[in-house]
């Protein structure tokens, strides 16, 4: 029996134990306490944690009366296949933790003496063999747990709050019923593998908070290698950016399971190999577009101050770029590279987060524009609601972070970010409207060959910003009748009129001349999951801070903040909080890059672990 600390150190070596089905570890366990082995009962105290796995079950009990807080993995109940979403993130938790154990049983396995089967006569022996080893492994061996405090802490804060979320994709899974459907599985290669996002090793460790899962790669590559050691992997598209994969158990020969991906075709760490594709698929490099779309926009201005016979000096220029929250140090790096390549000297060029630089305009200019103003030393939610371009597509998201403008220094004291949380959801969920209309094949072929009518389906979506809840009766949508109903015709053999009519949206969309007439309450669906993200998200923040409650307002910013929908829902749900929306909210990062310019701000970031309760 081996007890170590968090950090590899290797605390008592007890044993060695005789082991069979009576005899496991919760025995031992009991045997060591109940015995007071190696006073095992000085060395613990009370609210000690002690991470266990699954075979201490029977012992739990012991350990708890000792005052001993115990954390062990969750079991599947009877019947269950596998754990509930509740369980498999606690579970998760305490592999995180426990995982510095196997590490330990290997090092100790590293000894040649101790990698294999020992004979009885060495059952004497065996005991001060591993003593030994042990002492000095923690005298002269590197401690497994060799990262800074602060970045532990972040990633400890990342995880519990990840362990608090909804798996969707899960609840996808089961209420589409996708995985009783019956599947084409196909082997797939270098050549035949989906369009996936290109993952850098820094990708990964943030997907898996950590290397525990990358250093079992290999375990799960070995089970997927055919006898000429080609790859094996069998995949099934079930929807666009959803992929099924069957996993060999590394564990049992007999067994596969199914591991559901859902992706966005977009990364948020820009290398220098990261290329972008144009709309007749030629593609460029991403750093080669970042210069050259920088070095357009210093051009431009220079000409312009040229022109007008200013008298700035370009020497006189500091060049704020805003950037999203999750861009990587390698990203920045990349990017302020491209500036330089452009003509920025490194020393006039500054980034800003979008969120820091809308709340630091609405600081700067509420008082004037508007009859609220931001006090100094108080905090405030800042929900940056928006829909910016990350390479070749426009994204979803939301920035929420709990800032205090204190002097010239701004302290960021909480803060998330989540997908799916802006216009560009709602556009894809009346596309699908529209999918259960005409069908998939027909909205692909209207992509392909007429792209500028979903374009003007986007845009007047835009236009509905100040559509409300409380509308009664039908709403006028635009749409560019003549191109669609010549596609009804081509493709479904009727047209437009009829197609509506025989759809399952005959009662609820009507047309009239070149307008939809679609019933309120059908079009406020298409908000709908995207405003419950954004108030889920809000709930959670409050929920989590620990300071919550210091928190005397919420700023709303960003092009999905403008849509009343969206205010209606938050004034609804947070009555007790004053909401606060700049008259521009759409450009209040643009306009707060300009004030930074001119009065930079020290940006102080706390520790999550001292923000959450």
């Amino acid at each position: 029996m081996v007890f170590v600390t968090t950090s590899g150190y290797i605390i008592s070596v007890i044993g060695p134990y005789f082991s069979d089905g009576k005899n496991n570890d919760a025995q031992i366990m009991k045997h060591i306490i109940q015995h007071d082995i190696e006073e095992f009962k000085e060395w613990v105290t009370e609210d000690d944690i002690m991470i266990v796995d699954r075979g201490f079950r029977d012992a739990l009990d012991l350990l708890q009366e000792m005052g001993i807080q115990t954390k062990m993995p969750a079991f599947n109940k009877k019947g269950e296949s596998q754990l509930p979403v509740e369980d498999s993130n606690v579970t998760r938790l305490v592999t995180k933790i426990r995982w510095v154990v196997e590490s330990v049983n290997g090092r100790i396995k590293s000894w040649k003496y101790l990698d294999r089967v020992l004979p009885n006569s060495q059952i004497p022996f065996v005991s001060d063999y591993v003593n030994i080893a042990c002492a000095i492994m923690n005298k002269y061996w590197p401690e497994l747990n060799t990262g800074d405090l602060e970045q532990d802490e972040q990633l400890a804060s990342k995880m519990l709050y990840l362990s608090k979320q909804k798996n969707l994709l899960h609840e996808k899974i089961i209420e589409e019923g996708l995985d009783k459907r019956s599947c084409k599985w196909q082997k797939i290669d270098a050549s035949s593998a989906p369009t996936f996002p290109r993952l850098s090793e820094e990708d990964i460790r943030n997907i898996t908070v950590g290397v525990y899962q990358l250093k079992l790669a290999p375990c799960y590559t070995r089970e997927h290698l055919d006898d000429d050691g080609n790859y094996e992997v069998f995949t099934c598209d079930h929807e666009e950016n959803l992929l099924c994969a069957k996993i060999q158990s590394r564990h049992i020969s007999s067994k596969r399971y199914r591991v559901w991906v859902k992706y966005d075709d977009i990364s948020v760490n820009i290398t220098v190999d990261t290329t972008l594709m144009d709309e007749t698929e030629k593609s460029l490099f991403a750093s080669h577009v970042c210069k050259m779309f920088i070095k357009a926009f210093v051009d431009h201005l220079t000409k312009n101050m040229d022109k007008e016979r200013t008298s700035i000096q370009k020497c006189d220029i500091i060049w704020v770029i805003p950037v999203s929250v999750d861009l990587t140090d390698t990203s920045k790096q990349l990017l302020r590279s491209c500036a330089e390549q452009a003509g920025i000297p490194s020393d006039q060029l500054m980034f800003v987060t979008y969120t820091e630089a809308a709340f630091i305009y609405c600081h700067h200019s509420l008082g004037r524009e508007h009859y609220q103003h931001l006090k100094d030393v108080t905090e405030y939610m800042v929900v940056n609601l928006g829909d910016i371009v990350r390479f070749n597509m426009t994204c979803s998201f939301v920035d929420i972070k709990v800032l205090k403008k204190d002097g010239t220094q701004v302290i960021d004291k909480y803060r998330t970010a989540d997908n799916g949380c802006g216009g560009s959801l709602v556009y894809e969920t009346f596309l699908k409207n529209l999918v259960r209309i005409f069908g998939s094949q027909f909205m692909t072929s209207l992509q392909k060959e007429q792209p500028s009518v979903l374009l003007d389906i986007e845009r007047e979506l835009e236009f509905k910003r100040d559509f409300k809840g409380n509308h009664s009766g039908k709403i006028n949508f635009s749409i560019p009748f003549d191109p669609i109903n010549s596609f009804c015709k081509k493709y479904l053999g009727e047209d437009l009129s009829e197609v509506i009519c025989s759809s399952i949206y005959g009662n609820d969309i009507t047309l009239i001349s070149n307008k939809m007439r679609i019933n309120s309450d059908l079009f406020c669906k298409c908000f709908k999951p995207t405003i419950d993200n954004i108030i889920n998200l809000m709930e959670n923040v409050f929920a989590d801070y620990k300071d919550s409650h210091e928190v005397s307002a919420i700023v709303m910013v960003g092009e999905f903040s403008k849509y009343n929908l969206v205010q209606e829902a938050v004034r609804q749900m947070f009555p007790k909080k004053d909401i606060i929306i700049p008259t521009y909210p759409e450009l209040a990062e643009m306009l707060g890059a300009v004030v930074c310019g001119h009065q930079p701000c020290q940006y102080k970031q706390m520790s999550q672990s001292q923000a959450r309760k």
